[in-house]
C-alpha cells in the first residue's frame, strides 16, 4: 500500500511536518473524501463542517492519520488539497453569484521547489474540489494570492480562534 513510486514526498527526512493536520487552517475536504479517508479517524480530528465541504485538523497535533513511518498510505488516492500542496487553498467563498477559491503557494516545506507544480494546474485543482463541492454549473473563480494582504491576515486570524472553539 505504501508505494514511493512517482511520490516526491516518499521517505521524506526534513521532519518538517507536512501531513501533521496542525495549525488552524487545516485540510478541506469534499464530503466525500471525509467519508472516505477521515470519518473513521474523528476522535483525532477537530472537525468543521460547512454546508458543502468539512476542514479537518488535528485534535492533539498529531500527524495525519495515514501517514506512517513509510509515508503516505493513501499517497495515490489522497484528496484534492493534498494533490495540491505546497499550493494551499487559503478560503473559500460562496455568494448566490459564485464560489471564490483562493490560494497560495507560501508552505515553508524544504522541498517545495522540487514539489511545486505550474500555477494553472494547481488552478484546476482548485477548480476541481470547488466543482466537486459546489456542482459543476456554478460559476468559479480561483485566484492565486501572491502575497498575504491584510484581508488574508485577517481571514488567518478569524480561522485560529474559530479553530479553538
Amino acid at each position: 500500500m505504501n508505494e514511493f513510486s512517482n511520490n516526491p514526498c516518499g521517505n521524506c527526512t526534513t521532519n518538517y511536518g507536512c501531513c501533521s493536520l496542525k495549525g488552524a487552517c487545516g485540510l478541506m475536504l469534499t464530503k466525500e473524501e471525509y467519508g472516505k479517508h477521515f470519518k473513521g479517524h474523528a476522535e483525532k480530528l477537530v472537525i468543521r463542517a460547512s454546508r458543502n465541504f468539512v476542514i479537518v485538523s488535528s485534535r492533539d497535533g498529531h500527524f495525519c492519520p495515514h501517514l506512517d513511518a513509510n509515508g503516505c498510505e493513501i499517497y495515490h488516492d489522497r484528496p484534492i488539497d493534498c494533490r495540491l500542496f505546497p499550493y494551499m487553498m487559503n478560503h473559500v467563498f460562496e455568494n448566490k453569484w459564485q464560489v471564490r477559491i483562493v490560494f497560495h503557494d507560501k508552505s515553508d516545506c524544504p522541498k517545495k521547489n522540487q514539489l511545486i507544480q505550474p500555477s494553472g494546474e494547481a488552478k484546476a485543482l482548485a477548480r476541481e474540489f470547488a466543482q466537486a463541492v459546489f456542482g459543476k454549473d456554478r460559476p468559479i473563480t480561483v485566484t492565486f494570492e501572491r502575497r498575504k494582504t491584510l484581508v488574508s491576515r485577517a481571514r488567518n486570524l478569524v480561522d485560529k480562534m474559530l479553530a479553538r472553539l
